[in-house]
This record gives structure tokens, C-alpha cells and sequence, in this order.
């Protein structure tokens, strides 16, 4: 059909298929095309705002045509919920299993961790990271910081470890000293 920037549609299919297990419940919902690079499409999330791209026209359902200001009722929907999971209160509350990426990428931020998907933007680079730092974020929130501080050293090369210690042990004072 060829979609152009504006366009509000549903996606009817995703990247995966559902081969692996993957979540298909982006499936029915609403998106607006925010770019067009040849012949695929950037979208962004109604309810979120957030952005996913390389789609194609068969996974994708013209809705309507999006009212002008759509791109900035998107950006104050995503600078909202930014805030919002950038919050202790929110990752307490939804760690592990419910927390986005912004998140993720808060946390690595208080133990100084710098994720190269805030380079890229490649989300398997982020599952990556998770994996990895999870035990030492699990044992901080369970007021373990001995098991902590094991597990920044089976994650980081000896050269680096001092430094996110410290860092971890500040957050984890932060958190848990009153």
C-alpha cells in the first residue's frame, strides 16, 4: 500500500512470527508511521509513545490519517512515562519482571554502567546486559550486598570491578541506609 508519516495504523503481524515463543501482543494495537525509509516503516506506540522500526507493509493495517499534533502528544506521553519508570518507587515496585528499558538503562546508570545500546540501540545488546548485571541488581534489592559485590566480579574484568563496587555499594547505601 505504501504508508506515509501521519498515518495512524494496526499492526497486523509481527517481526518473529511467533516461532520462538515470542510475545505477539503488540498485534491489534494502534501505531502512527513516524519515518519511511525505502519501502519500510518507523512506528511509534499510541499508548506509549515509543519507537520500533523496519516494518513492512503486510505487517501493518491502514486505521486514519493521525491529527497534526500527534508526534508531540507522543513526545509528552513518552517524557511522562520516562519520568515515571525512572523512579525507585516504579523499579522497586516492577522489578524484574515488568520493567522497560528505560528502567534497565536508569539502574546501570546509578552503578555507572554505561550499556552500548545507548550507542546503537540494539535491544538484543540490552537483553545482553541484563542478563548479565541482573544478579547483582536482584541481590541489592534482597539487601545482599556481599553476594553483590561477588557478582560485579564474575561480571566485570578485574581492571574495572573496583569501580563499579564502589559504585554498587553507594547505591546499595542509598537504598538501604535509613
Amino acid at each position: 500500500m505504501g504508508y506515509k508519516v501521519g498515518d495512524i495504523v494496526r499492526m497486523t503481524n509481527t517481526y518473529w512470527y511467533g516461532n520462538n515463543g515470542e510475545s505477539r501482543e503488540d498485534i491489534g494495537k494502534l501505531y502512527v508511521i513516524s519515518e519511511v525509509h525505502n519501502g519500510k516503516y518507523e512506528i511509534r506506540k499510541l499508548s506509549s509513545g515509543s519507537t520500533s522500526a523496519w516494518w513492512h507493509d503486510n505487517q501493518l493495517e491502514y486505521v486514519r490519517e493521525a491529527e497534526s499534533d500527534i508526534f508531540e502528544q507522543l513526545d509528552n506521553i513518552q517524557d511522562n512515562l520516562r519520568k515515571k519508570h525512572r523512579t525507585m518507587e516504579f523499579i522497586q515496585e516492577n522489578f524484574p519482571d515488568h520493567m522497560p528499558a528505560t528502567s534497565w538503562l536508569y539502574l546501570f546508570e546509578r552503578i555507572g554502567y554505561d550499556s552500548s545500546f545507548n550507542r546503537n540501540g540494539e535491544y538484543f545488546i540490552l537483553h545482553n546486559d541484563i542478563m548479565q548485571l541482573y544478579p547483582v541488581f536482584d541481590c541489592i534489592f534482597k539487601k545482599d550486598l556481599d553476594k553483590a559485590l561477588e557478582n560485579v566480579d564474575k561480571v566485570f574484568k578485574p581492571s574495572y570491578a573496583d569501580k563499579y563496587k564502589n559504585n554498587v555499594i553507594r547505591f546499595y547505601n542509598e537504598l538501604n541506609v535509613s
